[in-house]
């Protein structure tokens, strides 16, 4: 044999060798099993929802715990969460303190209540309307 031929003979022989030791070269039995187990802690939340007036519409909550109160503007949406303010605080302490420890929903305002705006808004009815007697308020 000539140099020449030995050198490709011992290239081959050696890469061989490599395939036959490296890890890709050897049938490993991988098990599995058809169970995934998740595990998922739910934060403690208030949920807390307003009108075109910043006023409380719902508060919901997930805990019977104190929880930091998110606000949104109509309906719960990344679109429509409010920045909290000293008005919100205020009212949200005020309604939450009636109903602690509660979990679902701790305020909905009265159906009527939710179609009037706030008491601080002048309201002109056409005329010939009248509000209900029970939502006048007799001043002297």
């Amino acid at each position: 044999m000539h140099m020449g031929s030995v050198i490709p003979f011992l290239g081959i022989v050696f890469s061989l060798v490599l395939l036959a030791i490296s890890p890709m070269a050897h049938a490993e039995t991988i098990s599995h099993s058809n169970q995934i187990t998740v595990n998922a802690v739910v934060l403690p939340a208030h949920t807390v929802i307003i009108d075109d007036y910043d006023q409380i519409i719902k508060i919901y909550s997930n805990t019977e715990e104190q929880a930091t109160p998110t606000f949104y503007r109509h309906t719960i949406g990344t679109p429509n969460k409010v920045q909290d303010t000293p008005l919100l605080r205020e009212q949200y302490q005020e309604l939450v303190t009636k109903t602690p420890g509660k979990v679902g929903t701790l305020y909905e305002r009265p159906v009527i209540l939710s179609l009037l705006p706030p008491s601080s808004s002048k309201v002109a009815l056409p005329s010939g309307i009248r509000p209900p007697a029970s939502l006048l308020v007799v001043t002297q």
